[in-house]
């Protein structure tokens, strides 16, 4: 893990300063690794920050491409606990320009990717790659693990998800049954593609476990996903 010290708008080097509004800066980070001051400023015109690049040994603001000439080669990587081939490299996002570490993992033979997942490079706290490459591969092998499951466990895992989502909206103040949507309902079909035939046994077994009705859970499902599930 790597901890990168923050630096005020006072504490950048003047040069940069003369390019940049006070009221425009958002954080600076120094990056020593790569020579340089990583400054997230406001973009007026997306409404997004962004990332510039000054060159220490430059005194000067580096462009898009010149950043993009100094990135290393990707290179693979070993990850200790994981039986995958990672490359590792790096890309800067269009619209912000913020520098991402890129991994792409594969299977061992290089011929599936697994998974591709990323941080941002010039973050305050940048994160062992293991931490960041463990949840993506548990991520995108789960439908795997799921549909290994029986009716009634992939049911159980369901019912679960709803009552701790439902829980996080009491306690944040909204109604609980405001995490019926179709947003929450295109998660579960990438993982279930068939999830609709199990939402009757879903929406009742959550009205169990909180000692609901279940023709009113699914009342209120139905209402705010504008489907028409039916009661058993």
């Amino acid at each position: 893990m790597v901890f990168r010290k923050r630096m005020s708008y006072a504490e950048l080097p003047a040069q940069l300063r003369a390019t940049i509004e006070e009221s425009d800066f958002l954080s600076a980070y120094e990056c020593v690794e790569i020579g340089s001051v990583i400054v997230w400023v406001v973009n007026h015109e997306s409404r997004r920050r962004k990332e510039i690049e000054f060159s220490l040994s430059m005194s000067r603001i580096l462009s898009a491409k010149e950043r993009e000439e100094k990135f290393p080669a990707p290179v693979e990587i070993s990850v200790p606990g994981l039986d995958y081939r990672i490359i590792k490299g790096y890309r800067l996002e269009q619209g912000t320009d913020v520098r991402y570490e890129t991994y792409e993992v594969y299977s061992s033979d290089l011929q599936k990717l697994i998974v591709a997942c990323e941080q941002i490079y010039c973050s305050p706290v940048t994160v062992e790659v293991v931490d960041v490459v463990r949840p993506a591969i548990e991520s995108a092998l789960f439908p795997i693990v799921y549909g290994s499951w029986s009716l009634q466990e992939q049911v159980n895992y369901w019912v679960g998800i709803f009552y701790r989502l439902r829980r996080q909206a009491g306690e944040d103040g909204a109604p609980e049954d405001a995490i019926f949507d179709m947003s929450l309902l295109g998660k579960m079909r990438k993982i279930d593609p068939n999830v609709d035939a199990i939402l009757p046994f879903i929406l009742e077994g959550l009205a169990v476990m909180e000692s609901g009705d279940p023709v009113e859970v699914i009342r209120s499902f139905n209402r705010r996903t504008g489907l028409t599930i039916v009661p058993r």
